[in-house]
C-alpha cells in the first residue's frame, strides 16, 4: 500500500507494503495520482517503510496480459514527476531495485545513506529496466551500464552519487535528520525559481521522454514476444533457474 499526504508546502509518499515494498501496478496509478494532486507543493518527499526501500514492480505484473498495463502504469508515474514543478526528493535507507531503482532515478534530489544499495537485476528474469536503460548510460557511460543491466550487480550509494545518480550520502545514524535538513531547504525556496533550475537542467542534460517511450515500445513489441522473457519471468515465480532458449 502507499501511505500519501500534503502538511503545508510539502507532501509525502511513503511506499509501505512489506516485507520488502513491491509496487503494483494499483500502487503505481495511485503514485501517479497522488503526484497530480500535490502540484503545488513545494516539496515531494518519496520515502519507504522497513530497511528495503523498494523490491521493484511485482514479477509476476510483468507478464502478459499485465505487461503493457504495467508499463503505462509506470508511465504515469514518470509522467506525473516530470510535470511536478516542485523538486521530488527520493530517500534511501536501504536497498532499491528495479522498478524501485528507476523510481529513485527519476526523483530530482536523492538523499542515500551509506548503507543503501541500487540495482536493476530485470535481465535476470527475462525482462530489461525502460528508465534505467535511457538514465544510466548517461549517467555510468556506456559499457558501465551495459555491464550494470546485464548483471543486475548492486551498486553502492558512493559509486551512485559519482555517477550523478544520488545528491547526498549521509550516514545512516544521521539519515532521517538529513532528510528533514533536506526538506526543509528546498521547502523555503522559490518554487518558480526551483521550477526554472530543473527544465533548465532537463534542457542541458537531454529530454528523456522520447528515448523512454522507444525503449517501452522495444520491451512490449520485442522483448515480451520472446520464448526467454517468457521462461525468465516464469522461473522466477516458480522459484527456479531459468532454462535460456536464446529464442
Amino acid at each position: 500500500m502507499l501511505k500519501h499526504g500534503i502538511t503545508g508546502a510539502v507532501a509525502t509518499i511513503t511506499i509501505a507494503n512489506p516485507p520488502v515494498n513491491v509496487l503494483t501496478i494499483e500502487m503505481l496509478r495511485e503514485m501517479a495520482s497522488a503526484i497530480r494532486e500535490a502540484e503545488r507543493a513545494k516539496v515531494l518527499l518519496v520515502a519507504s517503510e522497513g530497511d528495503v526501500f523498494s523490491a521493484g514492480v511485482d514479477v509476476g505484473q510483468h507478464r502478459e496480459p499485465h505487461a503493457a498495463e504495467m508499463i503505462a502504469s509506470f508511465r504515469a508515474v514518470f509522467d506525473a514527476l516530470m510535470g511536478f514543478d516542485g523538486i521530488a526528493v527520493a530517500a534511501v535507507d536501504g536497498v532499491a531495485l528495479g522498478g524501485g531503482c528507476e523510481l529513485v532515478c527519476l526523483c530530482d534530489v536523492v538523499v542515500a545513506s551509506d548503507r543503501a544499495e541500487f540495482g536493476q537485476p530485470e535481465s535476470q528474469v527475462g525482462v530489461l529496466p525502460p528508465v534505467a536503460s535511457v538514465l544510466w548510460p548517461r549517467a555510468f557511460g556506456y559499457g558501465r551500464a551495459v555491464d550494470l543491466l546485464l548483471t543486475g550487480e548492486r551498486v553502492g550509494a558512493e559509486e551512485m552519487h559519482a555517477a550523478g545518480l544520488v545528491s547526498r550520502v549521509v550516514p545512516s545514524a544521521r539519515f532521517d535528520a538529513a532528510v528533514a535538513e533536506t526538506v526543509e531547504r528546498y521547502r523555503t525556496m522559490s518554487r518558480v525559481v526551483a521550477s526554472h533550475v530543473k527544465r533548465a537542467c532537463r534542457i542541458g542534460a537531454g529530454e528523456v521522454g522520447a528515448a523512454l517511450k522507444q525503449v517501452e515500445a522495444l520491451y512490449l513489441n520485442s522483448l515480451m514476444k520472446s520464448k526467454d522473457s517468457d521462461e525468465g519471468l516464469r522461473a522466477f515465480l516458480e522459484k527456479r533457474a531459468p532454462r535460456w532458449k536464446d529464442q
